[in-house]
């Protein structure tokens, strides 16, 4: 038939590939630790004893004959690898592409395909693309796992601009304490179900599909595939402000980050601002008690609702009450102003002629989430403690504290080196920001002989200003040549502006110039300073 022999030996594979297209029933694959064989269609047959072979047979054999008599054996057997049945009974395979999976990397949902020839596993766990077998299957994976939950990492525009919008919806669920702002992930599958053609089951067919979309926009269209945040949301959330929830709350001076969650049982459930350790001591209590507007009315329902029974009858309904005294006292004018508890127990006499006294509230009965957890951090923004009782952070931070805001002051560092900034001080006495009633009476009344601002010393004319010394706390003074000594001093670093109150500070022959984060410390320091003048 014209055929002609080959001009150089068969290899040991092309030898055994081109029997097997003939001997596919007699392939046998023996179990670990089994002397048997399992073979085409669920027959078990055995090496038969007279079997000459010069090596141990494989896993996997073909027998040139299979002879049956006291048990069923295979004569004339050889080893083979399973990967030359796949390309000799590819036909004659069954394949199973099982657990389909998204895939991140490969941006794809692939499964496991499996394939039998006569009921044994030529191979298992072989990762394939699932679309070959499933199209609708995995698409419906894709747009779920790598849309929908944004499991995919990809340059498109539109899956960050949606994460974005989803991200602010639930800060307003977390803002607002409702879970039922943002839409389900039913209603998101469905916008992009809608969107995308039948075809588009992967990364590969999306970004192509995106690309000949965007090409045929008209002028002014939103761009494809697109979440605008009013589709996110059920319903508006009313109230929700950044007036209502501002994202910085200022404390002690200093812009501080505030953060919203809803989820109760977490030690962050409500407000949490992050307070820089060196301005910790000048975190004002009273001030923590008014959390921000948009929290107001919660917390003084739930105030209300610790009453007496009597007084709390007057009230009814505490909603309406709460709602009520949370507008009146959330005006810029009274938030924040005082204590919350004092502001509550006028208002609450004004409105009802109801004479409560400030212990028949029980805060003790609030739920911790109306209360503001502060987060302690140092300067490298590593959280060093937390907690919702101010009192308790002073105790055990309060020294810390201390040090960080007098090296924030560069008083208890060494001077500057060329190349670096000092910290910029400057003397305050009229700042209305810092320097109330209280704070400067209580200076001006602790210190003693302490010359005050606007007059004039009959110290040594060569006296500079405290404003133009140079900042550190080694500096020593035997006599007063330093001109007046302010009562505030205004600390500036970056934009941030905190207050310090300076004080001469007893060292046995002389006295050195240091501030305080907090006047009543600063001033029993400058009492013991002062024996040195006189």
């Amino acid at each position: 038939q014209g055929w002609q022999l080959n001009s150089q030996p068969a290899s040991y594979e092309q030898l055994h590939c081109s029997m097997l297209a003939g001997l596919l029933g007699n392939i046998g694959w023996r179990p670990e630790d089994e002397e048997g064989y399992l073979g085409a269609r669920g027959i078990r047959f055995y090496r038969h004893p007279g079997a000459q072979l010069r090596k141990k047979p494989g896993r996997w054999v073909v027998c040139a004959e299979l002879v049956e008599t006291t048990r069923l054996y295979g004569r004339g057997i050889a080893h083979i690898e399973p990967r030359w049945l796949e390309e000799v009974g590819a036909h004659l395979l069954r394949k199973q592409v099982l657990d389909p999976k998204w895939d991140r990397r490969q941006a794809e949902v692939q499964g496991m395909e499996r394939a039998t020839l006569y009921g044994l596993v030529v191979y298992s766990g072989r990762r394939v693309p699932y679309a070959r077998v499933d199209l609708a299957g995995a698409r419906e994976i894709f747009i779920r796992e790598a849309l929908v939950e944004g499991q995919w990492d990809t340059e498109l525009p539109f899956l960050q601009a949606n994460r974005k919008q989803i991200r602010k919806v639930m800060d307003l669920e977390h803002k607002s304490r409702r879970q039922d702002v943002l839409v389900d992930e039913a209603l998101i599958y469905a916008f992009y179900d809608q969107q995308l053609p039948p075809d588009v089951c992967n990364g590969t067919t999306l970004e192509r599909w995106y690309r000949q979309a965007s090409r045929a926009l008209a002028p002014g269209q939103p761009a494809p595939l697109t979440l605008t945040q009013a589709e996110l949301m059920r319903h508006e959330a009313a109230g929700v402000t950044t007036e209502a929830f501002p994202t910085i709350v200022r404390l002690g001076g200093v812009d501080c980050a505030a953060q919203y969650l809803h989820e109760p049982g977490d030690v962050r459930d409500g407000l949490t601002v992050t307070v820089p350790l060196f301005v910790l001591n000048q975190v004002n209590e009273e001030r923590t008690e008014w959390l921000v507007p948009g929290m107001l009315k919660d917390k003084i329902q739930a105030l209300l609702k610790s009453l007496p029974q009597k007084p709390r009858a007057r009230l009814v309904p505490l909603p309406e009450s709460a709602s009520q005294l949370a507008d009146a006292l959330s005006v810029p004018q009274t938030f924040a102003n005082g204590s919350l508890l004092d502001a509550l127990q006028a208002h609450v006499k004004a409105r009802v002629q109801l004479d409560i006294k400030r212990t028949d509230f029980k805060p003790d009965m609030v739920s911790p989430h109306l209360f503001l957890n502060i987060r302690v951090v140092d300067e490298h923004g590593r959280q060093l403690a937390q907690g919702r009782n101010l009192g308790a952070l002073k105790s055990q931070w309060g020294s810390q504290a201390r040090g960080a805001f007098q090296a924030l002051a560069a008083l208890r560092t060494p001077k500057a080196t060329s190349g670096q900034a000092p910290v910029e001080a400057s003397v305050s006495t009229s700042d209305p920001q810092f320097v109330g009633n209280n704070v400067a009476d209580a200076s001006s009344n602790q210190r003693g002989s302490m010359p005050s601002s606007g007059q004039k010393t009959s110290r040594s004319d060569t006296a500079q200003p405290v404003a133009t010394l140079q900042p550190h706390g080694e500096e020593r003074y035997t006599r007063w040549s330093f001109g007046e000594l302010p009562e505030l001093m205004e600390i500036r670093k970056g934009s941030q502006t905190l207050v310090g109150f300076p004080a001469l500070v007893d060292q046995q022959d002389a006295v050195v110039l240091e501030v305080f984060d907090e006047p009543d410390i600063a001033a029993a320091r400058h009492r013991g300073g002062l024996p040195t003048w006189r």
